[in-house]
This record gives C-alpha cells, sequence and structure tokens, in this order.
C-alpha cells in the first residue's frame, strides 16, 4: 500500500510551506484536523465514481460483531469518515441480488456499502487510547460486513470452487499532526484482529509524502482490485439464485399439474358448473 505512484502527490518543499499544516500542529479542534485532511490528503469522490465519503453516521447494530463472552456493552460505531461504496452505482449489474442481501452489504442509513476506510480525527486534547479503541470498533464492524458475503459464498454450489474476497479494512487516527495506520481482519469467522501498520509525523515531508501515498492507494485498491473481487462474487451469487428461482418455478408447475392430473373429473365438472360473483 504505500508503493509508489503514478500521480505522485505535494513534493517536500510543497509539504514545508503548508502553512495549514503548520497551524495544524497544535490545533485542539477536531473539525480542524478534519478539514484538513478532507481537503489536503483526501482524494475527491464525484458521481459516477462508484466511491462514497459518509461522515459521522452510526453503523447498524447488526453489523457489530457479538462476542458472548464479552462483558461490556459496544458502542454503535460512528466514524468521523467512512470509506465505501454508493448505493446507486457501485453495482448496477447485480442489482437483482442485492435487492435480496441490501441488508447484509449496507453499513449505515445512507446507504453507504462494502466500506473499507475509516478515519477517526482528534484535536490536541483528544487521546490515542480513545481513538484507536474506535478505529478498533469501526473496522472489525466493517470487516464484519465483508464476512457476509463471505459467508454466502461458502454456502455457493454452483461453482466447484469459490474463493472469499479480501475482507481487511483500513482504519486511520489522527491527532493534530500525527496520523497512525491500521489494518483489521477476521480469523475463522469468529476473532477479529488490529495491527498498526506505521505512524506518521505530518510535519515532516518525508512522512507526509508516504502517508498521502498510503491514504491514495488504499483508495485505489478499494476503487480497483477489491470492488471488482466483489462484483464477481456477487455475480456468481446471482447467476445461482437464478438457477434456484428457475428450479423452484419448475417444481412448483409440475407439482400443480400432478395436482391437476389427480383431480377426479366429478370436481372439475363442479368447479366448472359453479358462478363466481
Amino acid at each position: 500500500m504505500g508503493q509508489a505512484r503514478h500521480s505522485p502527490g505535494p513534493s517536500e518543499d510543497q509539504v514545508l510551506g503548508d502553512e495549514d499544516l503548520e497551524i495544524l500542529k497544535t490545533a485542539r479542534l477536531e473539525v480542524l484536523v478534519e478539514e484538513y485532511f478532507l481537503d489536503h490528503v483526501s482524494p475527491k469522490f464525484r458521481s459516477p465514481n462508484p466511491l462514497e465519503r459518509i461522515p459521522r453516521t452510526e453503523m447498524y447494530k447488526d453489523h457489530v460483531p457479538n462476542r458472548e463472552d464479552y462483558k461490556h456493552d459496544v458502542c454503535l460505531p460512528r466514524p468521523d469518515a467512512l470509506f465505501g461504496y454508493r448505493k446507486d452505482n457501485a453495482f448496477l449489474q447485480q442489482e437483482d441480488l442485492v435487492g435480496t442481501i441490501s441488508g447484509e452489504m449496507t453499513a449505515n442509513s445512507q446507504g453507504l456499502r462494502y466500506p473499507f476506510l475509516l478515519v477517526e480525527f482528534k484535536g490536541d486534547g483528544g487521546h490515542w487510547v480513545g481513538a484507536r479503541n474506535q478505529c478498533m470498533g469501526g473496522s472489525a464492524t466493517c470487516v464484519n460486513i465483508a464476512e457476509n458475503l463471505n459467508r454466502r459464498l461458502k454456502q455457493c454450489t454452483s461453482a466447484a470452487t469459490v474463493d472469499p474476497i479480501d475482507s481487511a479494512v483500513f482504519s486511520i487516527a489522527i491527532r493534530c499532526t500525527e496520523a497512525r495506520l491500521f489494518v483489521s481482519w477476521s480469523q475463522d469467522d469468529q476473532n477479529y484482529f488490529m495491527a498498526e501498520i506505521d505512524s506518521f509525523l505530518l510535519h515532516r515531508p518525508k512522512d507526509y509524502i508516504e502517508f498521502y501515498k498510503y491514504v491514495h492507494n488504499i483508495v485505489d485498491w478499494g476503487r480497483g482490485e477489491r470492488l471488482k473481487r466483489i462484483r464477481e462474487s456477487l455475480d456468481l451469487l446471482q447467476e445461482e439464485k437464478r438457477i434456484q428461482d428457475k428450479e423452484s418455478q419448475e417444481k412448483a408447475l409440475a407439482a400443480a399439474k400432478l395436482t391437476s392430473e389427480s383431480m377426479p373429473e366429478t370436481f372439475w365438472r363442479h368447479f366448472k358448473a359453479r358462478r363466481f360473483i
């Protein structure tokens, strides 16, 4: 994810001359940190881009991993920024299936689907522990949404082998000019893990440029390889649903035909003679 980009970000001189970044060093309000990230680091999404960013919206409770051995109440994740797929154009070719499983793929009331990146912002008074916990809860919920698709793929019978999608999710915590990047994943569809990939001091040009690359490469992955695999998986499930629906219709027609053939002729004479108003 930290590899070089074809369209690199700012130069070291641009970072050193960034007055907004200098102010950010002592920013007490997290909204200032958020505005800087969205204006200077985050990619911009305009339709018909299949990606979308949703700010500060609670994720659905049903997607929060439920651990019976966990005694504490789990707060509903409400990421400051959540990146995923638009409900109106990301899966147009799979809309027949999407209508059936939309609840499994939709993260929040804004219709965001299969999120893959979340960001939590903190001002100078914010705490890393809180930011990390928010990243952990939100990303585990995102992983669980992706695992919903893998659970369906495991039940697929129309193909000899079905590869699961990569359900890993990235999260970022930013406090003033320091950022930490995490990755989360699931093991055995039961346990959820999060590991820190790297940390960055954004007022250092090399760190800033490296962080910029990570963010844009993650978004490129979400728009490219990850989206492609999800669409392929939905295509497979949609075809299986079509086959199953056809088989069900054929069985129903056969049962109806068998029933009609077994009816006594006297029943049909009586049925035809009845007057319906």
